[in-house]
């Protein structure tokens, strides 16, 4: 029989792990529950952390006649492509996609979406959401934003806004979505600008960019493009499109 001290007991006592139900220096391990923001009610089951917080920070008002170009996605990574273009009445979003994440980086999550923060504090100005293409990492942000967001209206070619409608069927609790198709060749006004939609080749059809026409010039948003080249030039198909 060995018989401790009382300062040999407390070093004993101090180097035990945690058990479950246990304790530890007199005190019950207190277990993590994981929280759950919507309580069950996310549309088809999914578990997903979406919780917006007021910014720290005020950003700087727009002046007539200035132009800001904000980032939110899809630069310097694969996946999550968002931007938008605002003035001092409105704002215009540009893709709304979501990034997939690898197992071994980020365990028990599938993707990330963007920081749409910012956008939500001033959805007031928001007159549209235009989509190039649709793919995932442009597209499979949209049910899980466009609430958020004020449910703008959409822009986007057929093809684009077919798949987007049957991707909303998967979450039958998020409001319908009001899409308005383009072509490309259209000019259109939305607010205070005027766009101007154009085809572009990538691996999914009917892609698109668009150019902005503003009073400090064009914006283009050129969407993604995958060229063919005939000896490091853009071959005859391409140039015709």
């Amino acid at each position: 029989m060995i018989n401790n001290t009382k300062e040999e007991k407390k070093h004993i006592n101090h180097r035990k792990p945690f058990k479950k139900g246990g304790y530890k220096n007199g005190k019950r391990k207190k277990h993590y529950k994981p929280k759950n923001n919507f309580r069950g009610r996310t549309p088809n089951n999914y578990e997903t952390s979406f919780d917006l917080r007021p910014s720290r920070k005020t950003n700087v008002p727009i002046k007539d006649g200035a132009v800001r170009f904000i980032t939110l996605g899809g630069f310097e990574e694969v996946g999550r492509n968002m931007c938008a273009v605002e003035n001092k009445n409105d704002i215009y979003i540009f893709d709304a996609g979501f990034q997939f994440t690898s197992e071994d980086d980020s365990p028990g999550i599938d993707y990330t979406l963007p920081n749409i923060q910012y956008l939500v504090e001033n959805k007031h100005k928001i007159k549209a959401i235009i989509i190039t293409h649709a793919h995932l990492d442009h597209i499979g942000g949209i049910p899980f934003l466009i609430s958020k967001l004020g449910n703008p209206p959409i822009y986007t070619r057929k093809l684009s806004a077919l798949l987007i409608k049957k991707r909303m069927e998967e979450f039958p609790n998020v409001p319908k979505v009001t899409i308005n198709y383009v072509e490309a060749g259209d000019i259109i006004k939305i607010g205070d600008y005027s766009f101007e939609f154009f085809a572009v080749t990538h691996s999914i059809p009917d892609s698109m960019g668009t150019s902005i026409k503003t009073p400090l010039g064009n914006i283009i948003i050129s969407g993604d493009l995958k060229l063919t080249h005939t000896d490091g030039d853009p071959s005859e198909t391409e140039k015709k499109v």
